[in-house]
């Protein structure tokens, strides 16, 4: 997958899945970005907010579970586990709560974003 002139991500499936395991898979890119996406957001709003932020990390796990009663089949979800270090007094520990779900990714698989493919034969 090429991105912008220069960069380039590799991906693949694991080998149960017919895949080499050789990179990421593309959900782990997926969990990934949003993971990145949090912790920016968090960085973010607390220097504009003039909070000293002691070490974080986040981690998504993707699972598929039953759908809510009255549905039928699985669906996809994900997962945060956010740890942040420091002595927060509890307005802050709130917001920050808050702020991990207010990523622009986050907020874009939340929403169900539709995806429109555009498919181009060249040769």
């Amino acid at each position: 997958m090429a991105i912008g002139a220069e960069a380039e991500v590799v991906a693949a499936w694991a080998v149960a899945k017919g895949g080499e395991d050789s990179a990421p898979t593309p959900y782990e890119m997926l969990l990934g970005s949003l993971a990145a996406c949090t912790l920016i957001t968090l960085v973010l709003y607390t220097r504009h907010k003039g909070i000293e932020l002691g070490p974080v990390s986040a981690r998504y796990t993707h699972e598929k579970v039953p759908a809510r009663e009255g549905q039928t089949g699985l669906v996809d979800q994900l997962t945060s586990h956010v740890t942040i270090e420091g002595d927060y007094d509890e307005p802050v520990r709130k917001r920050l709560e808050q702020i991990v779900g207010r990523c622009p990714v986050h907020k874009t698989i939340e929403n169900g974003a539709h995806v429109l493919d555009e498919v181009e034969f060249v040769g």
